[in-house]
């Protein structure tokens, strides 16, 4: 429950955010106000929200008047509250395409101490000195989005070398009183995925980091120089437009977030919903694109991160989740896989390139291959050709068992 003071109207209202909000965050608490009664006993409302991936529709017990929600990235959603037959405007809000750091600082991990938050609105990397960046990866982000790390520079000291990008592998560091924070947690654990040569002051720098996010939670980035006597600095999450002299609190807080460090969600001519449903058991698919990933466990990493994948099965092997013994090791967009769910889904997606050649060569005997149209064709028109040549010998299918032609 949210409390929401000020006037209460014959119909819902006060809608949070309000109507035609903006940049509004990707897991976000939709709020409103009931409207005036005397008696409250057993009034109900029902909260309808439409848009980009969600299709919703929750009924409340009074005094509750909050609906959480994953949004997809840039997407825009209206949504109406009723109460006891009363309705209240339909609203509509739009969200963000970014989230910003838990926490963004510089270290010097020549100090081992408490590294308290401090409204910093820098950077700084240089000898002994690293910045590192905690993320969160919203649930609404899977394989179809491409993932960038957006940095504004502020001043380029001295770069004879450059500025590496690492991933790094501690998760939960924090700037709080406790054992996690980033001053006294081990900073080595880092994986060099990028290095910036060239930088300009004031200019934005755009990474595709997207092979880099295998699943949806908690990502840090560090940032490190090549050479001992580089030095850089980059914009915070503190960066505020007006930076006059004088106390901070004496500012008004407008904040500066194009020039924040961000992880920005995009879908592009390569991002592909494959709009299948699997049921609980085996399943026959195929995934009928060139994927830019083609390891199962990237292909599959939404099945895998919801705990419902439990095997993938080809003539060329086979994949368990935490199996190192695996033998599938890529997935091709012109075989079939057995597929076993421990429960259904009505969508998977994945981030692939359109297929220029469909052709598929067989093989006398048996062959499990891809289905390539989006559309049902009847069996006899789908192998037409085999059937005119007297090639076909014997088509199986399989929905929660075998079918046969």
């Amino acid at each position: 429950m949210y409390w929401i003071p000020g006037y209460r109207y014959p119909h819902p209202s006060v809608p949070i955010p309000s109507d035609g909000a903006t940049d509004i965050s990707l897991e976000y608490g939709l709020a409103w106000n009931y409207p005036y009664k005397k008696d409250y006993t057993n009034v109900s409302a029902t909260v309808m929200v439409t848009g980009p991936g969600v299709n919703r529709t929750e009924i409340f017990q009074y005094p509750n008047n909050v609906l959480f929600e994953t949004f997809e990235p840039g997407g825009t959603y209206h949504w109406s509250v009723i109460v006891d037959g009363v309705s209240g405007p339909t609203w509509e809000f739009t969200v963000k395409d970014r989230t910003y750091p838990l926490n963004d600082v510089s270290v010097d991990t020549t100090i081992i101490g408490i590294k308290t938050k401090d409204p910093d609105s820098l950077m700084v990397v240089s000898n002994n000195r690293l910045s590192f960046m905690r993320f969160d990866v919203p649930a609404s982000i899977n394989s179809s989005y491409k993932i960038g790390l957006n940095l504004m520079p502020h001043k380029k000291y001295i770069l004879n070398g450059g500025i590496v990008i690492y991933k790094y592998g501690l998760e939960g560091w924090n700037q709080s009183f406790n054992s996690n924070n980033i001053g006294l947690v081990d900073k080595s654990l880092l994986t060099p995925i990028d290095t910036l040569s060239t930088i300009k002051e004031g200019e934005l720098i755009k990474l595709d980091i997207t092979p880099f996010i295998e699943n949806n939670g908690e990502y840090s980035i560090a940032l490190g120089t090549m050479n001992s006597e580089d030095s850089v600095s980059f914009y915070t999450s503190e960066k505020l437009l007006i930076s006059k002299a004088g106390y901070r609190w004496e500012l008004p807080y407008i904040p500066d977030k194009k020039a924040w460090p961000s992880l920005s969600f995009s879908k592009d001519s390569l991002s592909v919903s494959y709009d299948i449903p699997m049921e609980k058991g085996w399943n026959l698919i195929s995934v009928p694109f060139t994927g830019v990933k083609t390891r199962p466990k990237q292909i599959f990493r939404s099945l895998i991160r919801k705990g419902l994948l439990e095997y993938v099965s080809s003539p060329k092997g086979y994949f368990k989740p935490k199996d190192p013994y695996s033998t599938l090791t890529s997935i091709s967009s012109k075989e079939g896989y057995y597929i076993k769910l421990n429960g259904p889904v009505n969508k998977i997606f994945f981030r692939g390139r359109a297929l220029t050649n469909k052709t598929i060569s067989l093989s006398a005997g048996w062959n499990m291959i891809a289905y390539y149209p989006d559309y049902e064709l009847a069996v006899d028109k789908a192998f037409e050709s085999l059937i005119a040549s007297n090639t076909l010998q014997y088509v199986t299918g399989f929905v929660q068992g075998a079918l046969v032609y």
